[in-house]
């Protein structure tokens, strides 16, 4: 009777060993690297960028490392705002990458509430097209439209409608105003 139960008892080990040994052999191998993560936009050196929210249209070059507002280049912008602005929106990360979307109008891409043209220190442009919101994020795809990304909210964010709020010592009026 001892050598019944002493042989359930190692087979009842064995039997863990094994589907500890399954589960190890599903999951995906840790190589040690990084992932690297999917780059919607890639410019690393805008120089000139437009969006619009199909109502109004925001645009900006830079001339000589300094932006200007394309409509009226006398605007005396917030550099440091268009500059994290271009670099924001030039280098967008892919949250989630759908390679087999469903058609374009199932993430408001087919009439997008945000396009963005962005042109780099190369002449190349690309285009970027955001969508309807994914939860906190936005559906977003590029100029060829064959796959559809999640984009982080901030992307949307970033994007900034008010030409005051860009404007050189908005930023210093607002905070001085907001400590009286």
């Amino acid at each position: 009777m001892k050598k019944y139960k002493s042989m359930i008892v190692l087979l009842s080990v064995l039997a863990v060993f094994v589907v500890i040994y399954v589960i190890l052999k599903a999951m995906p191998e840790d190589t040690g690297e990084e992932k690297q993560a999917d780059m919607v936009t890639e410019v690393t050196d805008v120089t000139a960028m437009t969006y619009t929210n199909g109502e109004s249209e925001m645009s900006f070059e830079k001339k000589e490392d300094a932006w200007y507002l394309t409509s009226d280049e006398t605007f005396k912008l917030n550099q440091d705002a268009v500059s994290e602005m271009a670099g924001d929106i030039g280098s967008v990360e892919a949250i989630r990458k759908i390679t087999k979307p469903d058609a374009l109008e199932d993430y408001g891409l087919a009439k997008p509430q945000y396009t963005v043209t962005l042109t780099g220190a190369d002449g190349e442009q690309v285009m970027l097209y955001i969508g309807d919101t994914a939860g906190s994020d936005y559906y977003a795809t590029t100029g060829e439209k064959e796959v559809v990304y999640t984009i982080s909210s901030t992307v949307v964010d970033a994007m900034e409608f008010d030409k005051t709020a860009l404007e050189a010592g908005a930023e210093e009026e607002e905070a001085s105003s907001a400590t009286e």
